[in-house]
């Protein structure tokens, strides 16, 4: 439930741009360029959800056991690139 009301205030959020892309990159590659973890959910023993966020932009994690899947939320084109190229 917690989940759910996190995603619901991000999207909703006027700092959020709610054009949500997929990235191919690790939690730390998020820490690296300055974001900084707002949230860890928990769904089970090998799942978690990090809110990740820095400045404008936005970035959720879900990581299920050593998968990890990313979306981000930004306008920057400096950071997009930046995750590109790691």
């Amino acid at each position: 439930m917690k989940l759910i009301y996190t995603l619901i205030i991000l999207l909703f959020s006027s700092s959020v741009f709610a054009d949500f892309i997929y990235v191919d990159n690790s939690l730390s590659d998020f820490l690296d360029y300055g974001f900084d973890i707002k949230q860890i959910d928990t769904v089970n023993v090998e799942a978690y959800v990090y809110n990740l966020q820095v400045d404008d932009d936005v970035a959720i994690c879900y990581i299920y056991s050593v998968d990890t899947n990313c979306i981000l939320d930004t306008k920057d084109k400096n950071l997009i690139e930046y995750l590109k190229n790691n």
